[in-house]
């Protein structure tokens, strides 16, 4: 059964809120809400979408999309990079 997009969007923004305590919003730059975002995107890439689509769902340009997949793919190698990131985005992963 294929899920809705748009569903599984708002099912990991509701997961990532869980996670950090703080509201989802898409336009902050305060370097938590970035993080849930860069949590967010990387998990729809994860699950197979195209950056092209990632963008048109949350409202961005595929090129920041692309600089979040690379962000986080950074982090992820490099579990001294960013710890906060790299907490979050793992228990974030093991919910969804």
């Amino acid at each position: 059964m294929a899920v809705n997009i748009r569903e599984r969007f708002d099912e990991l923004k509701k997961v990532i809120q869980a996670v950090t305590g703080e509201e989802y919003d898409n336009k902050s730059r305060d370097a938590h809400k970035v993080t849930m975002r860069r949590c967010v995107i990387y998990r729809l890439y994860l699950d197979g979408l195209t950056e092209h689509k990632i963008g048109e769902l949350m409202g961005i340009n595929h090129a920041t999309v692309h600089f979040h997949i690379v962000q986080m793919g950074n982090t992820l190698q490099n579990l001294t990079l960013n710890p906060y990131d790299n907490k979050v985005f793992l228990t974030f992963n093991r919910l969804v």
